[in-house]
């Protein structure tokens, strides 16, 4: 079972390939959007995808993102992957996924010199 996917009730399709995972279908994952990857994407990408959503590493990878972007508000992808273990293309992919971070003013980015959006904490938001 993907945690946060219990309430699901989406109807059964099979998934592409005849991927499945715990409970519920490649396919109902990725209509929940618990699944991040794209419907034309290749296998490789859907496998991937399975592996860091059960495996719990995209949690703790938004977790991180999270805690970092409250520590280091108003910085790029790119500026935060230098404050956090993350890499900068981790970050670009969970820092989107995040409910307790928005997307801030974009500015010319310090380490590629390329206008970059910024990232601050949603107010109210808690970090653990």
């Amino acid at each position: 079972m993907v945690v946060g996917c219990s309430s699901f009730t989406g109807p059964s399709v099979p998934p592409p390939f005849g991927i499945a995972t715990g409970q519920l279908t490649l396919m109902e994952i990725h209509m929940s959007h618990y699944l991040p990857a794209r419907a034309t994407d290749p296998l490789t990408s859907w496998e991937s995808a399975e592996h860091i959503t059960t495996s719990g590493k995209a949690a703790q990878q938004r977790a991180i993102a999270v805690s970092v972007v409250h520590k280091h508000p108003g910085l790029t992808s790119f500026e935060l992957s230098r404050v956090c273990p993350l890499d900068r293309f981790q970050l670009a992919r969970r820092l989107p996924e995040c409910g307790e971070v928005k997307k801030g003013p974009a500015r010319t980015c310090l380490m590629t010199g390329r206008s970059a959006h910024t990232w601050l904490p949603v107010h109210g938001a808690e970090v653990v």
